[in-house]
């Protein structure tokens, strides 16, 4: 077999990839990566050519149909221009372009991808800003991995900044995400066989879960029409972003004394954060005379997205793609629904409790499991078109979007280019509000995208950070 007849070997798409590659619901990763130095262009072009293709097979495949119009990969060759684009900086005297490459951001996010070459962009902004002389914007499609497998192969581009031969660490699942939530799913009910209790509440809050979740599939259940709630089709309008930034040794700290996880008290600093940004909004709204009162009666529901893999640590590209991977590369998430409290307690770590009372309370269901076996059977045996379906109309029926991911601990570089930051976020999602959260060195990040018009995402994430405060200060009192 020659060289050309080797590339033309086809790989089928997975079930839950083929329904992320439907015109009803396309989803894209948007990775943004502040330099500590400009971008030295030809160095990345270069090195990205040498080491793409044998890196990472999927960023140099494209979709094609074959027969009755079934979707598989294909190798091509791979053309570096097409793939990185390098804008000019804007006109003007200023010296530093926030608002400029927030918008360029923006704008890339809604820019579908050409299907007809691999799926990935590069956006090189030597562009200077008030927190770093230039910015790398990555772009994928959703389909080509989720979350987890972006982030093993970005961090594999990588080096540690301090020392190239070393290993980039990260946080322990202990102190990242507390036990891993979803760890025993397999084994739940032979956990709790012992109690007949303990049995009783998985096999209820399971059936709940099922019953919810088809429910909102079908758009039988939707959470309360809030203002910020944006109309069908919102993932095609136009978006703003916003970040925040918190200490993670002051989380931790929080979750050490209220015995939750690092995710327990950011969840409950979003639920609070969430609650006084609503409050702030309904008080400008001549129709709500007492918005506290309003709150207490609303349905907020969030869609927090979750690694399914058997091994919930990050691994190198090579070690996803083999055969018995306990962290196979490409989508294997899924979400539950969380609701989001409202209340007008005296001690802000409410909502911290209350986030740790729902994690404990869905490691007993296994409603999540199997609404993901249902999606991937449809999207199996069915149709990815009414896989899709459900599984647009399910995050449409709430208001807001989690994802959460652990970083290094570590500074790393690019090729040489030391990186001070980095966040990412997800697009195409129905929703108003997407909020996702990575941890890197010292601090985590908090990226809050919001469509325009509905969400003030700049407002917002000072009503989280704030609520961080009470929560911690509310501790040290």
């Amino acid at each position: 077999m020659g060289v050309e007849s080797e590339r033309e070997v086809l790989e089928p798409l997975s079930p839950i990839t083929l329904s992320l590659s439907t015109p009803k619901l396309t989803l894209y990763i948007i990775s943004v990566f502040e330099s500590e130095i400009p971008f030295n262009v030809d160095t990345l072009k270069s090195w990205i050519t040498q080491i793409m293709d044998c890196l990472n097979p999927r960023f140099c495949c494209t979709m094609v149909e074959k027969d009755r119009g079934e979707l598989r990969w294909k190798r091509v060759n791979l053309n570096i221009d097409d793939h990185f684009i390098v804008p000019k900086p804007p006109n003007g005297d200023s010296d530093t372009h926030d608002q400029h490459v927030k918008q360029y951001i923006c704008d890339v996010s809604l820019k579908p991808l050409p299907m007809d070459r691999p799926l990935w962009e590069f956006h090189v902004l030597n562009w200077k800003t008030t927190c770093s002389p230039a910015t790398l914007v990555v772009k994928v499609h959703h389909s080509v991995g989720d979350g987890v497998s972006m982030m093993s192969f970005l961090l594999d581009l990588a080096k540690r900044a301090d020392d190239p031969t070393k290993p980039i660490s990260f946080p322990t699942s202990s102190s990242a995400s507390g036990k891993a939530q979803f760890k025993n799913f397999r084994n739940v009910f032979s956990s709790v066989s012992s109690r007949i209790g303990g049995l009783v509440s998985g096999a209820w809050y399971s059936a709940i879960d099922v019953v919810d979740g088809l429910a909102r599939s079908k758009l039988w259940v939707q959470d309360s029409n809030i203002p910020m709630r944006g109309p069908p089709g919102v993932e095609k309008l136009p978006v703003r972003i916003s970040q925040a930034t918190m200490d993670l040794k002051e989380i931790k700290m929080v979750g050490k004394k209220l015995n939750a996880t690092v995710n327990d008290v950011l969840l409950g600093a979003i639920s609070y954060g969430l609650q006084k940004y609503l409050q702030l909004s309904l008080s400008k709204d001549e129709r709500y005379k007492d918005p506290s009162v309003i709150l207490e009666g609303l349905k907020v529901t969030s869609l927090v997205f979750f690694n399914a893999r058997e091994d919930k640590g990050l691994q190198k590209p090579e070690m996803m793609f083999t055969s018995n991977s306990k962290a196979p590369w490409g989508n294997r998430i899924y979400f539950f629904l969380r609701p989001i409290p409202f209340g007008m307690p005296k001690d802000p770590t409410y909502f911290v409790k209350q986030a740790s009372s729902s994690t404990k309370r869905s490691k007993s269901s296994l409603g999540v499991l199997l609404g993901r076996k249902f999606l991937v059977f449809k999207a199996r045996y069915r149709d990815p078109e009414v896989a899709a379906s459900s599984f647009y109309n399910s995050m449409s029926s709430t208001t807001l979007a989690l994802s959460n991911m652990v970083g290094p601990k570590e500074k790393i570089a690019i090729e040489g280019h030391p990186i001070k930051d980095f966040s990412f976020f997800v697009t195409g999602i129905p929703l108003s509000l997407f909020l996702s959260v990575v941890s890197y060195m010292d601090h985590v990040n908090l990226r809050a995208t919001g469509t325009k018009g509905y969400v003030d995402t700049e407002t917002l994430c000072r009503c989280i950070t704030e609520a961080f405060q009470e929560i911690k200060d509310s501790l040290v009192s």
